[in-house]
C-alpha cells in the first residue's frame, strides 16, 4: 500500500488586500472623534512613543540651505519629534505646528523652546 505524503502544515496565513472601504458609520465616527482618540494616546504615552527624527536634516537639508529663512508647516506635530530635531540642526527655519490633540500641543509648548521665536 502506498502512503500519501501530506503537505507540510501551513505556518503563514495570508489575508487578501483590503479594499480600503470602511462603512460610513466608522468613517464618520473616526473623523468626529479624532481629537479625543489622539488626546487619549498622548495622555497615555506623553512624548515617549515616537523617536525623534534626527535623519530629516540629512534627507531634506538641501531644501533648507541658503541664507533665507524657510517656513515649514508641520500638520500633526504630535510631541515635536520632527520639529525639534530640525530646529536643532537648521537654525534659519520657522515652523508652524498644529495637532488634533491639545495635549500634544501642550507637550510641544512645555519642551522649553522659545515658542514665539522659532515655533
Amino acid at each position: 500500500m502506498e502512503e500519501k505524503k501530506q503537505p507540510p502544515e501551513q505556518k503563514i496565513q495570508i489575508y487578501p488586500t483590503s479594499t480600503g472601504e470602511i462603512s460610513p458609520f466608522w468613517r464618520e465616527k473616526y473623523e468626529r472623534d479624532a481629537k479625543k482618540y489622539w488626546d487619549i494616546f498622548y495622555k497615555r504615552h506623553q512624548d515617549k512613543f515616537f523617536k525623534d527624527r534626527h535623519y530629516l536634516d540629512k534627507e531634506w537639508g538641501q531644501y533648507f540651505s541658503g541664507t533665507d529663512g524657510k517656513v515649514i508647516l508641520e500638520v500633526g506635530c504630535g510631541a515635536g519629534n520632527t520639529i525639534f530635531p530640525l530646529l536643532a540642526t537648521i537654525p534659519n527655519i520657522f515652523i508652524h505646528a498644529c495637532d488634533f490633540s491639545p495635549r500634544a500641543v501642550n507637550l510641544v509648548k512645555l519642551a522649553g523652546v522659545p515658542i514665539s521665536q522659532k515655533l
